[in-house]
């Protein structure tokens, strides 16, 4: 187990059209321009800034969890997802994802609301309990007040996976009910590629210096790493640069 939660992100989908979203951007110069960043970019990288600039994650258009299937309560199941999954075990989650996230440790999660989600076997005798509830509650109208609702977001439940395919064991998922704002003293830690640390540490550094931004000075790891360049970077966070004449955006 880990003492963290991450949250990785994922590029657009590749049928995403530059089009389409400068269309969404509405047209305005700098917002066309990061549209089209966006929709080109196939790292993960354009979502992960505008996380850390927003101090949000945002939580997914898709209903999740034991009652999402219910249309009235599809706004209380939209979740961030996040990872328990120990950080030497992070390559199978990079390859569905990318090398740029964000991790929280799991008292910040609980303290937004946020849990560990409960699996049960869809054919398994909890798991009956819960789906008659919903469906007693749901024909006599559903009341979104009701404490059932609180819970449903947490609970899922998978069903019989070929070989090689998706199971849950290797992500151990936490969720927060809609989206998740926070501040740069609550991030753990950012994944990126290590040959951006420095540039992204002179940033952040200047970033706080100008008063120009928020300014992400924790330990900065690269999800390829092996545990003991983790670990290291996890204790033994360098000491900040000095800030540079001129702010020059690193990602640039």
């Amino acid at each position: 187990m880990s003492d963290f939660v991450v949250h990785f992100t994922k590029p657009p989908a590749a049928e995403t059209s530059v089009g389409t979203a400068v269309q969404a951007s509405g047209g305005d110069g700098l917002h066309t321009w990061l549209a089209e960043q966006h929709a080109l970019d196939r790292s993960g990288y354009h979502p992960w800034i505008e996380i850390l600039g927003e101090g949000r994650l945002r939580a997914g258009e898709k209903p999740l969890g034991a009652a999402r299937s219910q249309p009235a309560l599809a706004e209380l199941h939209r979740v961030v997802c996040f990872s328990e999954i120990p950080l030497d075990m992070l390559e199978r989650l990079v390859g569905q994802r990318s090398l740029y996230g964000v991790g929280f440790r799991k008292d910040v999660l609980v303290a937004k609301g946020g849990a560990p989600l409960w699996y049960l076997d869809k054919d398994g005798a909890q798991a009956q309990i819960i789906q008659r509830e919903i469906r007693d509650r749901a024909a006599g109208g559903v009341d979104p007040r009701d404490p059932l609702w609180r819970l449903t977001p947490f609970i899922d439940n998978p069903g019989n996976y070929p070989s090689g395919a998706y199971r849950f064991e290797w992500e151990r998922e936490w969720r927060v009910v809609g989206d998740m704002c926070f501040d740069p003293s609550e991030v753990a830690f950012l994944f990126l590629p290590e040959d951006a640390h420095a540039k992204a540490r002179q940033f952040f550094v200047d970033a706080r210096v100008g008063h120009i931004g928020p300014d992400y000075l924790c330990p900065y790891i690269d999800p390829r790493w092996e545990i003991a360049q983790i670990q290291n970077a996890l204790s033994n966070l360098p000491d900040a640069p000095a800030p540079s004449p001129a702010v020059t955006p690193w990602w640039l």
